[in-house]
């Protein structure tokens, strides 16, 4: 498992601005849609206020995966990845458009 500190101070800042010191346990997964070819990533969830203006309410779960970076010394800004819009998954985008992230994850990670 490799999470930098700057892969989840990348990630807090997305997830908002209330998460100061949350940490994601994550696990080996594989991130698959049908008719494209599957990848390995790092998986885990990140429990987020559902009103980030009401911290102390409801919680919700975000997936996170982290596809990892091919050098053994990632550069330490990782790329982090949303989908825009109503039902679309990040996860079907990059699986998506796979190729096109390859030379960036050389040498970054990529949140998603």
């Amino acid at each position: 498992m490799r999470l930098s500190s700057v892969c989840l101070t990348a990630l807090l800042w997305v997830a908002g601005p209330q998460i100061a010191a949350a940490a994601i346990e994550t696990a080996k997964c594989r991130l698959t849609r049908p008719h494209l070819p599957t990848a390995s990533a790092e998986c885990g969830t990140l429990s987020v206020p559902e009103n980030p203006d009401d911290p102390g309410g409801r919680q919700i779960a975000l997936f996170v995966a982290i596809v990892p970076a091919l050098s053994q010394t990632p550069r330490p800004d990782p790329l982090v990845l949303i989908n825009g819009g109503p039902g679309g998954a990040t996860t079907d985008l990059y699986l998506q458009l796979r190729p096109a992230f390859e030379p960036i994850r050389r040498e970054r990670d990529i949140i998603i």
